[in-house]
């Protein structure tokens, strides 16, 4: 039988700890990352917001994942995430029902990331294959504010043995 691991057993120094964060339209908040090994965490308080996006940047590409309000979806954009060119079939934009969202976990891991949203009743998986070493993890809202706490920021060890 197989049991999850404890997630704290990953991490590193933590980047950001239990911190406060609105996001306005007007406003992008951007966060840069040391590694592509990060776990972050955070609840919503307050999702005033048509559209709220975390988007994993470097310089010339980028994996985008968009929370939509309107459309109670969540979106993975990996169409400009990297080595897209293997496959027509790669870049895409997969989709995932959400009705409601209150938190989300979001584990990356070099290239793979784990998307965990309320409380892990929906998740989704995502490979991407990154070319760059520098990347920023940039949130953002549309048409609306979205508040949130207990936002936790770690690099992670790696999951391979």
């Amino acid at each position: 039988m197989q049991t999850p691991i404890d997630l704290s057993s990953l991490y590193k120094e933590p980047t950001l700890v239990d911190e406060h964060l609105t996001v306005v339209p007007t406003k992008t908040k951007q966060m840069n990352l040391n590694e592509l090994q990060v776990l972050v965490q955070a609840k919503v308080e307050e999702n005033q917001a048509s559209l709220f996006t975390l988007t994993l940047n470097g310089e010339k590409e980028r994996l985008h994942i968009e929370f939509d309000r309107v459309k109670q979806e969540v979106r993975v954009d990996r169409t400009d995430s990297g080595n897209v060119a293997f496959s027509e079939h790669f870049p895409s934009i997969d989709r995932m029902p959400l009705s409601f969202f209150k938190d989300f976990t979001l584990i990356v891991d070099q290239s793979s990331i784990e998307l965990f949203i309320n409380d892990g009743s929906s998740v989704m998986t995502e490979l991407f294959y990154p070319l760059e070493q520098t990347y920023t993890l940039e949130w953002k809202a549309m048409d609306g504010e979205i508040t949130f706490s207990n936002v936790t920021i770690n690099e992670i060890k790696s999951t391979w043995k």
